[in-house]
């Protein structure tokens, strides 16, 4: 018999789109790393907190510290938000291109409305829950996620962010 090469992904044939995703509340934002990969299509989504802590280094350090001179290189995504304003998706764009070692294609920023949809169109997103997750929904009834593999909607996956504290 013949011995099937195994398949490798290469950066090339990967798309790498930020989505900013600005919540209902207004308080709540997140990041979803979207990753099309262009032969297969298949999408794999990386979702992320803004109040999570980032470590930078090299010309990107430089650049923040010109803004923020007092930063060292641990801060939170927020601090960057509020120094740079209209130009805070840009930086955080050229962040998440380094510390995820990838190249970014682009950004967008969206309603957690239009971000429910995109997780519905790839649904089911898959969550591996170490314990069981409660949490009241909108008409404050308590559910529950079941600890281990479970498959989730776009709006599930909106409740678990609520509740990450980024170091999932």
């Amino acid at each position: 018999g013949r011995v099937k090469k195994e398949e490798t992904v290469e950066d090339k044939d990967v798309k790498n789109t930020l989505f900013y995703v600005e919540s209902k509340d207004g308080l709540s934002r997140y990041t979803a790393l979207v990753m099309m990969n262009k032969k297969t299509k298949a999408v794999d989504l990386l979702l992320i907190p803004l109040h999570v802590q980032v470590t930078v280094g090299g010309k990107l350090l430089n650049d923040i510290q010109k803004k923020i001179p007092d930063a060292g290189s641990t801060l939170e995504l927020d601090d960057i938000a509020r120094a740079y304003g209209e130009n805070k998706y840009s930086m955080m764009s050229a962040i998440f291109s380094q510390i995820l070692a990838v190249n970014i294609s682009g950004y967008d920023v969206i309603t957690q409305e239009r971000f429910e949809d995109l997780l519905d169109i790839v649904n089911p997103v898959s969550y591996k829950f170490s314990d069981i997750l409660s949490y009241r929904d909108d008409k404050q009834v308590l559910q529950y996620f079941e600890s281990g593999d479970q498959k989730i909607n776009g709006s599930e996956a909106m409740i678990l962010m609520s509740h990450m504290d980024g170091t999932e």
